[in-house]
């Protein structure tokens, strides 16, 4: 990681606290807090008057970490082969949360509102409920069929459920159309 001297306006490397093997994945800034994010070594917070990295680990027992993303208080952790880990905010350690995410593999995560989204790699994007402490798919219609093709075991979704007669799409949403489309 690098920062940027106010007095010089020079960037320099900035690694004081990290691991040597380290290898940064993303950044991300939460309310008074740096968050930094790598493969093989979890996640790193930087308030702003600390002077070095430090490690936020505890519990986090899978540390390929991929993204981060905060909603309220709580932080949630996307990683590459186990899903999602939550940080309790009153115990402070990392609690696995991946149940309804069935490709383990998390590349990016956002929030809106009270929200939290985990996008995977190839599987759509989840949603986690926290009235169900589990995780739902948010968009994954248009690539579900795909993905099963290549040998992720996903549940049924289409005619092959009893019951279904119909199915529909919101193309806006996959950015093919203006808002409003439907198939």
């Amino acid at each position: 990681a690098y920062r940027r001297d106010p007095q010089t306006g020079l960037w320099s490397l900035f690694e004081d606290g990290l691991p040597a093997s380290w290898g940064q994945q993303s950044l991300s800034v939460v309310p008074e807090t740096v968050l930094l994010v790598g493969h093989e070594g979890g996640i790193y917070r930087l308030d702003c008057d600390d002077q070095q990295w430090a490690p936020l680990n505890d519990g986090l027992w899978f540390d390929n970490a991929n993204a981060v993303v905060q909603v309220d208080r709580v932080l949630f952790a996307g990683t590459m082969g186990e899903a999602v880990f939550r940080r309790d905010p009153a115990t402070r350690a990392w609690e696995w949360r991946g149940d309804g995410i069935w490709n383990r593999d998390v590349r990016a995560m956002a929030a809106r509102g009270p929200a939290p989204y985990a996008g995977t790699y190839g599987a759509g994007v989840f949603r986690f409920d926290p009235a169900a402490d589990a995780w739902s798919e948010a968009v994954s219609g248009m690539t579900s069929p795909f993905v099963r093709d290549i040998g992720y075991p996903i549940p049924d979704f289409d005619f092959a459920l009893a019951g279904v007669s119909s199915m529909s799409a919101d193309l806006h949403k996959y950015g093919y159309c203006a808002k409003g489309a439907s198939t």
